[in-house]
């Protein structure tokens, strides 16, 4: 699925329109090959075994007890990519923690070279251990969220971010610093840390859960659009936001589309339903088109269409306010 952007350029958060002499002329197009976040099914059993307990929350929507209490520093780890690789996603993730003085992700030892870790280890390398599967069970852009990596054994990664080497390589990123500020690969990496921090997604806002249609309306033909996605029939039903996350090019489980979609699964998982009001989070008052952590999806999953108040037209690529305001609260707060 072929995605164009808008020709500026995002720089922690701020809106730059290139100049003639930056030497990069050419918008940036990227290629998305689906939604984030289809994880192995042994970090749903991470959270699962997690106890914690549950507080109410200032901004977005998210668990308090996932957040990294009384940690200033987290390590970060790799297996597999390249440096160059490693270099882009140190850079991305610097978004998240600005200028901090009490907070920092860590991404090289002592001697100034970047961690590393292997799937023999029988020891942590890191707290945070990026790997870059491709294949099977391990595939795809995931996280898991927040302390949660505590639970995963050490020779397994925490985060998993499929081909984002190759990306790197293919859009030549390495030397297109501006493309790469406004790339979804990008975008991707901010949103991995973004559950890496603790926050869940937008989409579990109660406003969101309301609106989404999760099941195929009745009597729905699937129908599908020329990148073999589902799509409304021909007498405009939709075939749902389960069904649609499960075929081309998200391709989940239906375990995935549950865990990313629905709130009640999702808190019932993480064993925290019966610690909230409602069985919801305690979210901002309005949803935060703006966030990271908020997926793009189209108008026919919505039971009010285009004029929903969780309907973006193109990905999220930066931080917003109540991103870095979830920051701040939690990491960079006396």
């Amino acid at each position: 699925m072929k995605r164009v952007f808008m020709a500026l350029v995002v720089i922690t958060g701020l809106l730059w329109a290139p100049s003639a002499c930056s030497g990069e002329t050419e918008t940036a197009v990227t290629e998305r090959r689906g939604v984030r976040d289809k994880a192995p099914p042994r970090i749903y059993e991470a959270l699962s075994n997690h106890n914690r307990n549950v507080a109410s929350s200032v901004e977005l929507v998210f668990i308090e007890g996932l957040q990294w209490r009384g940690r200033s520093e987290l390590t970060v780890a790799f297996n597999g990519g390249d440096q160059a690789a490693y270099r882009l996603i140190e850079e991305a993730v610097r978004d998240w923690t600005g200028n901090s003085s009490r907070f920092k992700f860590e991404f090289k030892d002592a001697a100034g070279a970047y961690r590393t870790w292997s799937d023999t280890d029988t020891a942590p390398a890191a707290d945070i251990r990026i790997g870059f599967a491709t294949q099977g069970d391990e595939s795809g852009y995931w996280s898991a969220l927040g302390v949660t990596a505590d639970q995963v054994k050490a020779h397994k990664s925490t985060m998993n971010l499929d081909d984002i080497s190759d990306d790197i390589v293919r859009e030549n990123f390495a030397s297109r610093p501006r493309a790469w500020s406004r790339s979804y690969s990008r975008g991707t990496v901010l949103h991995e840390f973004g559950h890496a921090l603790g926050l869940s997604h937008e989409l579990f806002h109660p406003d969101c859960q309301a609106d989404l249609i999760f099941e195929p309306e009745e009597g729905y033909k699937p129908d599908y659009a020329a990148d073999g996605s589902y799509k409304q029939d021909v007498q405009g039903r939709s075939p749902g936001a389960y069904l649609y996350m499960q075929g081309p090019p998200n391709e989940f489980g239906a375990g995935d589309a549950l865990f990313a979609l629905n709130w009640r699964y999702y808190s019932a998982l993480t064993r925290e339903e019966d610690q909230r009001a409602g069985g919801m989070g305690q979210p901002s008052p309005a949803v935060d088109k703006n966030s990271i952590m908020l997926y793009d999806m189209p108008a026919f999953i919505f039971k009010s269409g285009a004029n929903s108040k969780c309907l973006i037209s193109t990905p999220t690529i930066s931080l917003s306010q109540g991103d870095r305001a979830f920051f701040d609260n939690f990491y960079n707060t006396p």
